[in-house]
């Protein structure tokens, strides 16, 4: 799932300042943090809350250590402390509710974000992190309504446009989808991800030379993306632009030689040249990878 990533958006600024902040110790275990050196950071936090034990900011800060470290049942039961000390806090109710849909917890998650929104309705993240779960929960609507309300409080956060483009698309609302990547593009020109959505929204809704292009920027942003790659090639063998087809479905099986998708549609490239011989090549080698893809070429080239 794609949450936010605190190990490249927490800075030194992000904790919240208690009084124990002016505390050589905790000073140190801030600036651990801040050289993403979490383990001892944890280890130092743990050493504030041994001489302040009612320092939820402390005991916050060990869970948002081991969120990074990725152990979110530790995580869980550091912030669920921090709760018990301060139960409004809210920023530990959103990153608890964010580490519980890590456990697939998916119904306390929901509760927990619900929460931090009813203390800091003004922040961007729980609504943010809301539309994540919504969205893992296929509850797109609830979700779109989540990130559009994380994006008029933050509209400067590309991410919250991002996640709408991608769930208009799956709703088949392309215009919508088309507009919500273009505001990630100004926030973010050099973002593959909006580039590829775009691709996306116009491949869908059958404009292939518009997909072209956005495909190739999201390629050329980002070279070693195998799917960009082959939606690259698809677009290509649709508008029978086969040599660049060839190309770009070679260039997916040098990524990844077990694409199998790649082979099939190199092979349709190949029967619609009437090159019998290397459409029949990729059926060989696509047996291995997949039995029904390959039955499938098998039955286009005759």
């Amino acid at each position: 799932m794609n949450k936010l990533n605190l190990t490249f958006i927490l800075v030194l600024s992000f904790f919240v300042f208690s009084v124990s902040c002016q505390d050589d110790l905790f000073n140190k275990g801030l600036q651990q943090f801040d050289n993403k050196q979490f383990e001892q950071a944890a280890e130092t936090f743990k050493q504030v809350v041994e001489k302040s034990p009612n320092d939820y900011v402390a005991v916050y800060n060990i869970g948002l250590c081991y969120y990074n470290l990725k152990q979110y049942s530790k995580a869980v039961d550091y912030f669920q402390q921090s709760i018990a000390i301060n139960s409004n806090y809210a920023r530990a109710h959103t990153y608890l509710g964010i580490s519980l849909d890590y456990l697939n917890r998916s119904d306390e998650a929901v509760a927990q974000l619900q929460k931090a929104i009813q203390l800091d309705p003004n922040n961007h993240t729980p609504y943010f992190e809301l539309g994540i779960t919504q969205k893992n929960r296929k509850e797109f609507a609830e979700a779109i309504k989540s990130f559009q309300t994380a994006a008029r409080l933050k509209p400067d956060y590309y991410r919250s446009f991002q996640e709408l483009g991608d769930l208009y698309n799956v709703q088949k609302m392309y215009t919508e989808a088309i507009d919500a990547y273009q505001k990630v593009i100004n926030l973010n020109p050099k973002f593959p991800d909006a580039y590829f959505g775009l691709g996306n929204a116009y491949y869908n809704s059958k404009h292939w030379e518009e997909s072209i292009e956005y495909y190739k920027k999201a390629v050329e942003l980002d070279p070693n993306w195998t799917t960009a790659h082959l939606y690259l090639a698809d677009t290509y063998l649709n508008t029978k632009q086969y040599d660049s087809a060839i190309l770009e479905y070679q260039l997916t099986i040098r990524l990844d030689e077990k694409n199998a998708v790649a082979y099939y549609g190199l092979g349709l490239v190949y029967n619609n040249l009437n090159n019998k011989p290397m459409a029949k090549q990729q059926y060989e080698k696509l047996k291995s990878l997949d039995s029904d893809l390959a039955t499938k070429l098998l039955s286009r080239i005759g």
